[in-house]
Formats: structure tokens, C-alpha cells, sequence
């Protein structure tokens, strides 16, 4: 069954942070807020929290 789902240009662009950060090295993280975060929240934002900066600098 074919299911139709309708994401926005905003939830476009947090999924494919969230994917790079996958391809930069990030795992997810326990922060509901953060880019990283296993499962995204609209009422969030897309903007990277202070978790996902220490994380890259921490690998980089």
C-alpha cells in the first residue's frame, strides 16, 4: 500500500542535517532538541543544539 507524505522544505532540510551528521561520524543523542535526536520534533526547530557542536567537536 502506497502512503503519501507531505514533509515540508523545513523538515526536508532538519532530515538531511540529521542524515550528514549520520555521515560525518554523529550517532544520536539523548537530547529531544538536537539535530542528532533519534526522532524529530517540528516544534523544535532545525537549528544544531549545543549537543550536536560538543559532539562534532569532540570527533573533529
Amino acid at each position: 500500500m502506497a502512503t503519501t507524505v507531505n514533509w515540508s522544505t523545513s523538515q526536508n532540510q532538519g532530515s538531511a542535517a540529521h542524515e550528514l551528521g549520520h555521515a560525518t561520524g554523529l550517532g544520536h543523542s539523548a537530547v529531544g532538541c538536537a539535530v542528532m535526536a533519534p526522532v524529530s520534533s517540528a516544534t523544535c526547530g532545525f537549528t544544531p543544539s549545543a549537543d550536536d557542536a560538543a559532539a562534532m567537536r569532540a570527533i573533529y
